[in-house]
């Protein structure tokens, strides 16, 4: 049975002042703009936990609300800012002492093995996936852009992964600086374990939220 879904348009200018406002996924939206790209922030995400690197460099672009244990460099058994439904501003200068915090959780290439990052998220049951929704940045002057790639993993146990996973490639944007949604089609794959590999465009990743269409498996 398929999942509801709450359906959200947001907009925006190209850059907004610095500062430390969050813009809720639910409330407080402007219109609809026919040129804003559409995501989705589900009622009930079912997921109940995510692993990742944890963030290097930059203090302000760590996941400061995750609620697991931070161990080796490795975010294990927890929660955090990729799935509370806020999402982070356009423009975000960690330099600037007047920015308190972001809603940004931001990587660097460098310090990452084969420089490739991969999140994975446990479900509370297996679900049939549609679509992965990935709020990103593309500030790039700032050496900040989309992810190069995306390949998503399944698995029912979070040991054996399917070997074909589902994958998209992405083309630099370096026109327009603001940040957006990028929709994964997930070919309604089955797992309870989803692992996504991003490939890095420069030398920053920067993600704000990660959301999916899914419903139960039957």
């Amino acid at each position: 049975m398929e999942e509801k879904l709450f359906r959200i348009d947001v907009e925006g200018p190209d850059t907004f002042s610095r500062g430390s406002t969050r813009r809720s996924a639910l409330t407080d939206l402007p219109s609809a703009s026919p040129t804003i790209p559409l995501f989705y922030f589900h009622l009930y995400h079912h997921v109940i936990r995510y692993e990742a690197p944890a963030s290097v460099g930059e203090k302000k672009l760590e996941d400061l609300s995750y609620d697991g244990t931070i161990s080796n460099g490795q975010m294990k058994g927890g929660l955090g800012q990729l799935v509370d439904g806020l999402y982070g501003e356009d423009v975000f200068d960690p330099r600037d002492p007047s920015d308190a915090g972001s809603r940004w959780i931001g990587w660097l290439n460098e310090s990452l093995p084969g420089q490739q990052l991969d999140i994975t998220f446990e479900f509370d049951s297996p679900r049939e996936f549609s679509f992965a929704h990935v709020y990103v940045n593309n500030m790039f002057t700032r050496s900040v852009q989309v992810f190069s790639s995306a390949m998503v993993f399944f698995s029912l146990d979070g040991v054996r992964y399917q070997p074909t996973p589902v994958r998209m490639t992405m083309e630099p944007d370096l026109s327009r600086e603001s940040a957006r949604n990028v929709s994964i089609p997930l070919e309604n794959r089955v797992g309870k374990f989803v692992k996504i590999q991003f490939g890095f465009l420069a030398h920053w990743i920067l993600i704000s939220e990660i959301s999916f269409e899914s419903g139960e498996f039957q």
